[in-house]
């Protein structure tokens, strides 16, 4: 294959960037062949895919967080991302049967601040994993005064932001 680095990098100076890299990223899954595009995680897959939602982790400084708060959290995100899995994808099926065959792992993650201070931020991330496929993340950052002033919907509207951001 050919290294495309430095054509990129010229398309990039001359504002061509976006649609070189589609260019490239849909060659590069040609090459791979049909049986890679047709399990690929796309839009067409996983709007109708089993899902397992794993129980859901905290990163970051967890000493924030008291441990009865970690369990409640732990279980809200897992719980919301379920919520949201179905409000982005609704003919998807949720099981919690981790060993379904051809059902793709969905881990909910809350990425806690290093410190509770006005511009420390919070965020959300999910990882798709599918046998076969390289693992799908998506995640994003959110202030704390916009993560609080959405309450006991918090992570019902964070992790709506990273389902959006799915193909």
């Amino acid at each position: 294959m050919i290294n495309r680095l430095p054509v990129l990098l010229i398309a990039a100076s001359l504002g061509a960037a976006p649609l070189l890299a589609q260019n490239v990223l849909a060659q590069n899954v040609l090459a791979q062949g049909t049986d890679a595009a047709a399990t690929a995680l796309n839009r067409a897959r996983l709007q109708n895919a089993v899902f397992v939602v794993m129980p859901g982790v905290i990163q970051g400084n967890v000493n924030l967080i008291s441990k009865d708060q970690q369990v409640a959290m732990v279980a809200a995100i897992a719980h919301d991302s379920v919520n949201a899995l179905k409000r982005r994808y609704p003919g998807a099926q949720i099981t919690g049967d981790a060993n379904t065959p051809g059902a793709i792992k969905l881990i909910p993650v809350l990425l806690a601040p290093g410190a509770l201070v006005p511009w420390a931020s919070v965020g959300a991330q999910w990882t798709l994993k599918a046998a076969g496929q390289p693992d799908l993340t998506v995640s994003q950052k959110f202030n704390l005064f916009e993560a609080y002033s959405h309450k006991d919907e918090t992570f019902n509207y964070m992790f709506d932001k990273v389902a959006g951001q799915l193909p």
